[in-house]
């Protein structure tokens, strides 16, 4: 019987519900190893944990310069203010994406341009990247949606061809790669969230990486100073800025680099399970009406699968609500839902002309409405979001998944009456 009507639900392993991470023993032990030889609580320069993790970082994307910040909005925010915004100046970025890709460009009085998403990667359109672009703009934002890699060597072609700067926001793609090469090396500036949902975790912290000698300097003139910038600034021209930065402090906190540094020793381990998870639950939803496996393109060899987002199409359902099936499965204990989040441009924050933020409105501010981005407002009604196992029990957890799957749709009669004895309660109230 249905868990919906009564029945055993088909989940009995207890899932997180929101507590990732599971934190392996070993990142518990490193904590209480570094507490107990009374490792630094606030490191200033570039010395102990950080220098530790920041080192890990180079080697393994192969880039010369790595800044830990306290987290990835203000890794952004230092990357932005390193390319130099001035007041006026247009920044494009996705709007299927988190805000924190494309907020802080606010804080320099530019302006925020946004695009349209292909909708089989989830992942900004090179097409609309190319309309948007006028003699104002400055730099592209990339974000790798749910851990897949944009078109990186089409959209770097386009910065290079416009002379813009490409700025690489890899928040949900630790260890993924384009055509075998790690994303976060494409861009002049990469930047990763370290907060606690990512696959390397640090509970709160973020990652800046780039091989420009000057975009490095100025990053960590944005949120360091003192101990750091004395030792980093080289340029003459900055190093009289060594005392004060720019009068923010961006550091991580220590025990958050502890953390990370165990999360990023594992991470290729992480990414593999990942995978071997998402490849069972593709073939069970490719047996399903409605339901489908989120796309990968052939140049996406490494997924590293941060969300696991399907898509339901509600015409393919017998009539049948969409909403009524992932009631079903939720009852089943299957960790399922839309997604809630809105799009950037659907943000008040976008919905208005004036923002206290700006002494006077940049007379190139965007204000959107419903329609202009089509393929992000399809995803929004399609796509859903079904939580990959975490844990020693992800692969039994994804067995039970599949089971609840076949349950549900072996029972789409008993759903249809169910659903059509609720509209007709409704009716009669």
């Amino acid at each position: 019987m249905l868990a919906i009507l009564g029945g055993q639900p088909e989940v009995t392993f207890p899932q997180p519900h929101g507590r990732w991470p599971i934190y392996p023993l070993k990142v518990k032990e490193s904590i209480k190893e570094y507490l107990s030889q009374e490792g630094e609580l606030s490191i200033s320069d570039r010395t102990g944990i950080v220098e530790e993790l920041e080192e890990r970082f180079i080697d393994y994307y192969g880039l010369p310069y790595a800044l830990l910040t306290n987290s990835g909005s203000n890794a952004l925010h230092a990357a932005f203010v390193s390319i130099g915004l001035d007041p006026g100046d247009e920044v494009i970025a996705p709007s299927y994406a988190f805000h924190a890709c494309i907020t802080s460009v606010i804080h320099r009085q530019a302006v925020p341009v946004l695009c349209d998403s292909e909708y089989d990667s989830v992942n900004i359109d090179p097409d609309a990247i190319e309309d948007q672009i006028t003699s104002r703009t400055r730099a592209i934002v990339v974000v790798h949606n749910w851990g897949h890699p944009v078109n990186l060597e089409r959209i770097r072609s386009i910065a290079n061809k416009h002379g813009l700067y490409l700025i690489e926001d890899c928040s949900h793609a630790h260890g993924s790669e384009y055509n075998g090469q790690k994303v976060g090396t494409f861009g002049d500036i990469s930047c990763f969230s370290l907060q606690a949902n990512k696959l390397i975790c640090a509970g709160e912290g973020g990652l800046l990486l780039t091989r420009n000698r000057e975009l490095y300097e100025r990053s960590c003139l944005v949120g360091h100073y003192r101990g750091r910038s004395y030792t980093t600034i080289e340029t003459e021209f900055y190093k009289q800025f060594a005392e004060t930065g720019y009068g923010l402090k961006y550091r991580i906190h220590p025990l958050a680099a502890v953390i990370a540094k165990e999360f990023l020793s594992g991470l290729d381990e992480e990414v593999e399970r990942r995978n071997n998870l998402v490849k069972m639950l593709n073939r069970a939803l490719e047996e399903f009406p409605g339901f489908s496996p989120p796309k990968v393109k052939d140049y996406a060899t490494k997924h590293s699968y941060y969300g696991y987002k399907p898509t339901i199409d509600s015409t393919q359902l017998d009539g049948i609500r969409a909403e009524s099936i992932i009631q079903a499965l939720r009852a089943e204990g299957v960790e399922i839902h839309k997604p809630t989040f809105k799009a950037i441009h659907q943000l008040e924050l976008y919905q208005r002309k004036h923002i206290r933020l700006y002494s006077s409105m940049p007379n190139n501010w965007r204000v959107y409405k419903a329609g202009d981005f089509p393929n992000v407002e399809r995803l929004g009604n399609e796509l859903l979001s079904l939580t990959l196992p975490t844990g020693p029990a992800a692969e039994s957890v994804t067995t039970q998944y599949m089971n609840a799957f076949h349950k549900v749709f072996d029972s789409l009669p008993l759903i249809y009456k169910l659903e059509k004895k609720q509209l007709d309660s409704s009716l009669i109230s």
